[in-house]
C-alpha cells in the first residue's frame, strides 16, 4: 500500500488576508481580484502594486 503525504500552503494576499483553502474559495477570490484590478487605471500606483502581487 502507498504512502500518502499531504502538503499545506498559506497564501497571503496583498491586502494581508489568506487565501481560500477550496479550489472554490481560490476561484471566487481570483475573479474578486480580477474584477478589482480592471476597475483600476493602467500605469498608476495602485495598478502596479495589485499587480506585482
Amino acid at each position: 500500500m502507498a504512502n500518502k503525504e499531504r502538503a499545506e500552503t498559506e497564501i497571503i494576499l496583498s491586502g494581508g488576508q489568506k487565501a481560500g483553502k477550496t479550489i472554490n474559495e481560490l476561484t471566487a477570490q481570483s475573479v474578486k481580484l480580477n474584477r478589482e484590478i480592471k476597475k483600476m487605471e493602467v500605469g498608476s500606483d495602485e495598478f502596479v502594486k495589485a499587480t506585482a502581487e
